[in-house]
C-alpha cells in the first residue's frame, strides 16, 4: 500500500489529509475528509460535457508559467516541491488530484497511490 506509506510519511504536513488508521489486511486508510471541490470539478462547472484533458492540460500549463508567483499555479507548485523534500514524490499530479478547500480556498493533494518513496526523508540540499 503505497498511499498509505506515502500519507504516514506525509503525517503532520497541512496539505494532505491526515490518516486515522490503515488497515493492511483489508486494504483500507481512513483519513481526513478534505472539504472542497477538486480542480477539474470547479474549472468544469459551466459545462454540460466537461473535457478533463483539456483541464488536466489547462492545469499543466498553469504549473508550468506560474511556479513563483502567489496564485493557485504557485502554491501547488511549493506543495509538490514540500512533499518532495520529505522524500514522497507523486507521480500522478493532475487537475483531478488537488482539492482547493470550500472554507480555506487552499490546495491540498490526495491520491498518492503511485508515488515514488525514498528510502531517505529528507533530501540533501543541492
Amino acid at each position: 500500500m503505497i498511499e498509505a506509506a506515502a500519507l504516514i510519511r506525509l503525517r503532520g504536513e497541512s496539505h494532505v489529509p491526515r490518516v486515522w488508521i490503515v488497515n493492511l489486511w483489508q486494504s483500507v486508510i481512513e483519513m481526513d475528509y478534505v472539504a472542497g471541490s477538486d480542480l477539474r470539478q470547479l474549472w468544469a462547472v459551466n459545462s454540460a460535457t466537461p473535457n478533463y484533458e483539456a483541464i488536466d492540460h489547462r492545469f499543466a500549463a498553469l504549473l508550468a508559467t506560474e511556479p513563483e508567483s502567489t496564485t493557485l499555479g504557485g502554491a501547488v507548485v511549493r506543495l509538490v516541491q514540500r512533499t518532495e523534500s520529505i522524500g514522497v514524490f507523486p507521480r500522478d499530479i493532475h487537475a483531478g488530484n488537488v482539492i482547493v478547500g470550500a472554507k480555506t480556498g487552499r490546495p491540498y493533494l490526495v491520491d498518492f497511490h503511485l508515488s515514488y518513496i525514498s528510502a531517505r526523508r529528507t533530501l540533501p540540499t543541492q
